[in-house]
């Protein structure tokens, strides 16, 4: 039906963690045991796989993490031995970007304990007010995102970031 195509074609533009998942379908009329075991299946098809996306310990992402890592390490590397201006910016929202900033506040610290200029950052959708207050619609603006990282980009000479 169209209805089935527009749906679909929906789905298909939208990202995963956005995407409805046939495990916890159900999950508004079940027994608060039956919740459990749905977000543990959930959870556990980020070590299965899911649908046609391969899990986190499969060859292809752990390589791909290897290779995140070493460019990290270098990076921080040139910025403790040659002064070097690299940023690393971790982003988020909501608890994701509440993690970001806890992330970056606590290697900050770190850093400056042993005199090397911070050099990470972060971006929580919808900015510092949501560090303290929830914001839904923050995170469905894209341009937004892209002017706050531009913000931080500007006097760095190469940039990591991570979402969380």
């Amino acid at each position: 039906s169209t209805t089935t195509l527009y749906c679909r074609g929906v789905m298909d533009t939208l990202r995963i963690s956005e995407r409805s998942n046939k495990v916890t379908e159900n999950i508004d009329t079940a027994s608060p045991e039956d919740m459990l075991d749905m977000l543990k299946r959930s959870d556990d098809q980020m070590f299965e796989g899911w649908e046609d996306y391969p899990c986190v310990l499969s060859d292809c992402c752990v390589k791909t993490l290897a290779r995140v890592a070493d460019s990290a390490a270098d990076m921080l590397q040139d910025n403790i031995k040659n002064g070097s201006k690299n940023a690393f910016i971790f982003s988020g929202c909501g608890t994701s970007g509440r993690i970001a900033w806890l992330c970056t506040r606590t290697f900050n610290q770190w850093l400056t304990n042993r005199g090397i200029p911070p050099c990470f950052y972060y971006l929580i959708a919808g900015g510092d007010t949501t560090l303290i207050r929830s914001e839904e619609m923050p995170e469905d603006n894209p341009v937004q995102g892209v002017k706050d990282l531009q913000e931080i980009n500007r006097d760095n000479k190469y940039v990591m970031v991570e979402c969380i």
